[in-house]
């Protein structure tokens, strides 16, 4: 009897170390900035940075979001991004080796700008790139529980900084091993970007209220989380690092990232929000716990608990709502927006001066709307992933094509030069979708026609490969262009960016041809092709 598949393909893998390359570097900086600090700033300088390098972490995000928005340039975002990752590698190791105050006051605000670019880049192309996995919740938990394993013995057990700087430049180079061209590799080969969703109606409303929902969660639960980190910072700086937040509760943040990871991979997510709604209930207990005892191990293990299921929802959440909105690359970085402003602007509260019985009311106000949130939202409309599919489902306009023109004659000279087998069936490819792909007898006889002059008209080697893409042009009336990237996609092993270089077109057109395809059958990656044919071939 055959195991049942329960871990991830090698893109995921490789995914996955990306992930995780990106979250040990972010969570090890923070943590020296943050920890390192106290040795070279005053109290109250050391309280306003550890805010002011939030603030500045959300100025990279924007940033990121906004150079991808205007630019439109896959090349110069790419050198962008080097040039960011190498400016923030060489602050970040100023900082480890000869950190003073000038360092945390001044290039600790710059290197957390660079990595809020990098981070809205990760957030981004890794939401793109893994949407509608089945698995995405148990990718994000287990890179996130290396990252926090690593981060603990590097830093927290041993505080070698030599050795976290080697582990980031060795991911970083494994990285560039594994995914060869970067980010090109990730980025084209992502699901492409729908364009029409922000015109059509159904869609629109869909995406809307799925935000919508995720966002109030993602509020409320960093307003609950604020208090207590905020108390928390403080005893830090007042006990001079006597209490500290960097010890091994810390490790609790990998069950909140397993807690939440595991549910929203199961049935499909409809759990996910209930589940993180019943987490934060523990945080009531927060208040009551430190009025007893303020530097409490057992009130640290909860508030980390929390603060992992509640990162592990942001990122899985917002990632599966990018895809689908009109602007990806805002929505898929927003939950890392809403972590940064809200716990910077909910931190300006008077918490030191509340009264216990104050904090709780407070709480449970928020619990209450939390509840009515749930409750509004139907079903858990964001936690699953048939949702998702309804969008793929609901009928999708046909991607205008037209300014594709100029590329796709430029091809014309290509086509020229190919084999004439491959000829033949970009001809046949083409009576088919001018027949309108349906099943006429005009259509079957331009088949029989195309098979009785040529019996091998292929692509690939075989003669029973070939009708079984014949029927799939037939079947689902593709395009003379959709069937070259068909068979890219299909008989090669290719990146999206060497398709489009073998077909001379650009990157962005090869998206749109792609979206075509998935949309037309019913697919959304790359391996639901690979079923179609095979369903098709066995048939």
């Amino acid at each position: 009897m055959r195991a049942k598949k329960i871990f991830f393909t090698a893109r995921e893998v490789i995914i996955m170390v990306i992930f995780t390359v990106y979250l040990f570097s972010y969570i090890t900086f923070s943590t020296m900035t943050n920890k390192n600090s106290t040795e070279y700033l005053l109290a109250d300088q050391h309280l306003m940075m550890y805010y002011v390098d939030q603030l500045f972490f959300l100025v990279g995000l924007i940033i990121f979001f906004v150079t991808w928005e205007k630019l439109k340039n896959d090349g110069f975002m790419n050198i962008l991004l080097r040039a960011s990752a190498m400016l923030f590698l060489a602050l970040a190791a100023i900082m480890m080796f000869y950190p003073s105050s000038f360092a945390f006051l001044y290039l600790a605000p710059l290197a957390n700008i660079q990595i809020g670019f990098i981070a809205g880049a990760f957030n981004f192309y890794i939401s793109m790139a893994l949407f509608g996995v089945k698995n995405l919740g148990k990718l994000v938990a287990c890179g996130a529980a290396m990252s926090y394993l690593l981060q603990y013995i590097t830093q927290i057990l041993s505080d070698n900084r030599l050795l976290i700087l080697l582990f980031i430049f060795a991911g970083a180079g494994i990285i560039a091993i594994l995914v060869k061209r970067s980010w090109e590799w990730v980025l084209a080969d992502c699901i492409p970007i729908y364009e029409n969703g922000r015109n059509d109606k159904a869609l629109r409303k869909m995406n809307i209220d799925s935000l919508r929902t995720a966002i109030i969660m993602a509020v409320l639960t960093i307003f609950l989380l604020t208090y207590y980190d905020s108390m928390l910072i403080r005893l830090m700086v007042e006990s001079d690092l006597e209490f500290t937040a960097y010890s091994w509760p810390r490790l609790f943040a990998i069950v909140g990232y397993l807690i939440i990871g595991f549910v929203a991979d199961y049935k499909e997510g409809r759990f996910v929000n209930i589940t993180l709604f019943a987490l934060i209930l523990w945080l009531v207990l927060s208040p009551v716990i430190f009025m007893d005892n303020p530097m409490s191990n057992l009130n640290m293990c909860i508030f980390y608990v929390v603060v992992g299921a509640t990162m592990s929802y942001l990122y899985v959440m917002f990632w599966s709502i990018a895809p689908l909105s009109s602007h990806p690359a805002l929505v898929a970085g927003t939950g890392r927006v809403i972590d940064c402003a809200a716990g910077v602007v909910f931190s300006f509260l008077p918490w030191a001066k509340m009264s216990t019985m104050q904090i709780l009311i407070l709480s449970v106000v928020v619990i209450t709307i939390l509840f009515i949130n749930l409750v509004y939202s139907g079903d858990f409309v964001i936690g699953k992933k048939s949702d998702f599919i309804e969008y793929e489902q609901i009928s999708i306009k046909q991607h205008d094509l037209d300014d594709a023109a100029g590329e796709d004659n430029k091809a014309e000279s290509n086509i020229a030069k190919q084999e004439p087998k491959e000829i033949e069936l970009i001809n046949l490819s083409r009576a088919f979708s001018e027949s309108g792909g349906d099943s006429s007898d005009g259509a079957q006889d331009i088949a029989l026609r195309q098979r009785d002059d040529e019996s091998d008209v292929n692509v690939v080697k075989s003669k029973g490969e070939d009708d079984t893409l014949v029927r799939i042009v037939k079947k689902y009336g593709l395009t003379a262009r959709e069937t070259e990237v068909l068979e890219q996609l299909l008989f090669t092993e290719k990146s999206g960016q060497e398709i489009a270089d073998t077909l001379y077109i650009s990157r962005r057109v090869l998206q749109r041809h792609v979206s075509a395809i998935y949309e037309k059958t019913g697919v959304k990656s790359r391996v639901g092709l690979f079923r179609v044919y095979h369903d098709e071939k066995d048939n």
